[in-house]
């Protein structure tokens, strides 16, 4: 594939990642359940420095502009809050099979991923 097709490829993955996540928690936030305002969809894991989970639905979480960027405890300002809180509602098994995806070196198929996206 070219280098233009793998972009277009990339960018529909993100955008129907961020879709399922905001359907998912039906466009809550799910750290403080507001509704309104700007919704964010976090990676847990920077999808940058961890690729192998930059589209895995585990890996992200809906949140409003304050539990995201800019309140106590938000995922950007106090990460250790952050990851802490996600733990307990999400469950330490959870970010321990999480954690071991994330670290996976293995390229993702972009073209099956995008299959299984269209099949939900």
């Amino acid at each position: 594939m070219k280098k233009v097709k793998q972009k277009t490829l990339r960018n529909k993955l993100d955008k129907l990642w961020r879709e399922t996540i905001k359907a998912r928690a039906g466009n809550k936030c799910e750290k403080c359940t507001r509704s309104f305002g700007k919704l964010d969809c976090h990676h847990i894991f920077g999808k940058k420095a961890h690729p192998a989970t930059r589209w895995d639905l585990a890996n992200g979480v809906l949140l409003c502009v304050k539990c995201h960027k800019f309140g106590k405890g938000s995922a950007h300002e106090t990460p250790k809050e952050f990851m802490d809180w996600i733990i307990k509602v999400r469950g330490i098994q959870w970010y321990e099979l999480l954690l071991v995806r994330a670290n996976l070196t293995q390229k993702v198929d972009k073209l099956q991923l995008l299959e299984h996206f269209q099949r939900r």
